[in-house]
C-alpha cells in the first residue's frame, strides 16, 4: 500500500494528468474546428517501451472488441457539423419538392425560372462547402455511395460508433453531390420528372445519413467526456507484448487438422483482433478480414496458406497491468463508480437509439421499414425506462408511451418530437450521473492519497 500511495501522490501532484485521459480510438472526434465531411486519418497511439506509471485504463473501453488501427479510421465529425448537412438536405428537399409539385401542376416556365435559379445557387453553394470527393480511379459518386452503404452496414453490425459516424458523414456529402448531378444535364436519368424524383430520394438519403452521423458523433463526444469522470485512480504500467501471427496460424491449423474447429476459430479470431488493433497497414486489415472468413470453416491447408497474407508476422500490442488491489475500505467506492459508469453507458446507448429514431421519423419520406425500425427503438427504450425508479427514467417512460401512441396513429411529427424530448431527458440524466461519479472519484482519490 505504501508503493500505491507514493504513486498516487505523484499523480495528484500533476492534476492535468490525473484528470484527463483520451481514448485512442476517439481521438479527433470532438474537435470543434472540423467543417468538412471527412477528416485526416487519426495518428495511431504510441506506448512507452518501458514500464511507466499512468492512470488506470478506461472503464469505458471494451478490450474484448479492439478497434481497427487508428490510422485506418477517419475521424468522426462534431455532431453540429453533420447536423448542418442534414439541415442543408432538408432545405434543398423542400425547395426541389415545391418545384416538382408546381411542374406537375403545369405552372408556366416563367413562373418557375426564378425558383429553379435559386435552387441551383443554393445547391452549388452547399456543394462548394464540401471537400473533394475521395473517389477511386474511374469511380463515380453514385458508385461510391453504394460502397459506403455497404461499409455503413458493416459498421452497424459491428456496433462501431466511430466508423459509423465517419462513414455516414462522408455518405451524406456524397448523396448531396449525387442529388445535384441528378438534376443536371449530366444526369443518367432522362425525363425531367424522373430526374427530380431521383434527386429527392438522394436528398432523403443525405438527411438520413447526416442524422445518423450526428447521433453517433454525439455518442462519441459523450464517451470522450465520460473518460474524465469514470477512472478510479488506480495506477498501472504498460507492458508491450509481442505476438507472431504465423505461429498463431500454425496453431489454428493444428486444431483444425485434429478435429478441433472451435479451438481453431478461437485462435483465428484472436489473431484477427490483434491485426485490427496493432496492424501496420491496410494489408493487415485485409488479412484480419480473411481470418474471420476462414474461421467459419477452418481448414488446415487454407490456414497455413494464409501466412502469405501477413509478410510481417511480429506484431506488438500494449496492455495495462495494475499494481495491487485496493483495500477493502475503498472497494465499495470503486464498485459505486463502476455501477454509475454502467448506468451512464446504458443511458447513452438508449439516448443514441432515440436520436436514430427521431432521424427516421423526421425524414422527408419515411418508409414503412423506417417506421418499423423507429417503433422498435421507441418500444425498447420505453421498456427499459419503465423499469427505472429515478425521475428522469419515469419522465422518459411517459414521453416514450406518447411517442409510440403518436406513431401508431400516424402522427410521425409528434412521435419525432417525443423522441427528441426523451433524448434530451436522458442527456440530462447522464450529466447527473457524471456529477455523482465525480463526487465518488474525489472521495476515492482522497482515500488513496491519505
Amino acid at each position: 500500500m505504501k508503493i500505491l500511495r507514493s504513486l498516487l501522490a505523484l499523480f495528484l501532484a500533476f492534476p492535468a494528468a490525473a484528470q484527463v485521459r483520451v481514448v485512442p480510438a476517439l481521438q479527433g472526434s470532438a474537435s470543434p474546428s472540423v467543417a468538412a465531411v471527412t477528416a485526416p486519418a487519426i495518428a495511431a497511439p504510441s506506448f512507452a517501451a518501458t514500464p511507466a506509471a499512468a492512470l488506470a485504463p478506461s472503464l469505458l473501453s471494451a478490450p474484448a472488441a479492439p478497434q481497427a488501427p487508428a490510422a485506418a479510421v477517419p475521424a468522426a465529425l462534431p455532431a453540429r457539423t453533420v447536423l448542418g448537412l442534414r439541415d442543408d438536405a432538408d432545405r434543398l428537399y423542400a425547395a426541389l419538392a415545391d418545384i416538382h409539385s408546381r411542374e406537375k401542376a403545369n405552372e408556366t416556365p416563367a413562373a418557375l425560372n426564378a425558383l429553379k435559379r435559386a435552387l441551383i445557387v443554393d445547391f452549388d453553394g452547399v456543394i462548394a462547402g464540401l471537400p473533394a470527393a475521395e473517389l477511386q480511379e474511374g469511380e463515380t459518386p453514385r458508385a461510391r455511395v453504394k460502397v459506403l452503404r455497404r461499409e455503413r452496414a458493416k459498421a452497424e453490425r459491428a456496433d462501431s460508433p466511430l466508423r459509423l459516424a465517419a462513414v455516414s458523414g462522408e455518405l451524406a456529402g456524397l448523396q448531396l453531390r449525387v442529388a445535384r448531378e441528378l438534376i443536371s444535364d449530366a444526369s443518367p436519368v432522362a425525363p425531367k420528372a424522373f430526374k427530380r424524383n431521383a434527386a429527392l430520394w438522394s436528398l432523403v438519403g443525405a438527411h438520413n445519413s447526416a442524422a445518423a452521423s450526428a447521433a453517433e458523433a454525439t455518442r462519441l463526444e459523450a464517451l470522450a467526456r465520460g473518460e474524465e469522470v469514470f477512472g478510479d485512480g488506480r495506477p498501472y504500467v504498460v507492458w508491450n507484448r509481442w505476438s507472431n501471427i504465423h505461429a498463431e496460424l500454425e496453431q489454428a491449423a493444428r486444431h483444425a487438422r485434429n478435429g478441433r474447429p472451435a479451438e481453431a476459430r478461437k485462435v483465428l479470431r484472436a489473431a484477427a483482433a490483434t491485426l485490427r488493433l496493432a496492424g501496420r497497414d491496410a494489408a493487415d486489415l485485409k488479412a484480419a478480414a480473411a481470418f474471420e472468413a476462414l474461421a467459419k470453416r477452418p481448414k488446415s491447408d487454407a490456414l497455413l496458406a494464409a501466412k502469405d497474407l501477413v509478410p510481417h508476422p511480429e506484431v506488438k500490442t500494449a496492455g495495462p497491468v495494475p499494481y495491487e488491489k485496493l483495500s477493502s475500505a475503498l472497494r465499495a467506492q470503486v464498485h459505486a463508480l463502476e455501477s454509475t459508469r454502467a448506468d451512464y453507458l446504458e443511458t447513452l446507448g438508449f439516448e443514441t437509439s432515440l436520436r436514430h429514431a427521431e432521424a427516421l421519423l423526421s425524414s422527408p419520406r419515411p418508409t414503412a421499414a423506417d417506421r418499423a425500425q423507429a417503433r422498435a427503438r421507441l418500444s425498447a427504450a420505453a421498456e427499459w425506462a419503465g423499469r427505472g425508479r429515478v425521475e428522469a427514467k419515469r419522465l422518459a417512460a411517459r414521453n416514450l408511451e406518447g411517442a409510440v401512441a403518436a406513431l401508431d396513429r400516424g402522427d410521425l411529427k409528434l412521435a419525432a418530437l417525443h423522441s427528441t424530448w426523451t433524448a434530451a431527458t436522458l442527456s440530462e440524466r447522464r450529466a447527473e450521473l457524471s456529477r455523482i461519479a465525480l463526487s465518488v472519484r474525489r472521495r476515492l482519490l482522497s482515500g488513496l492519497s491519505a
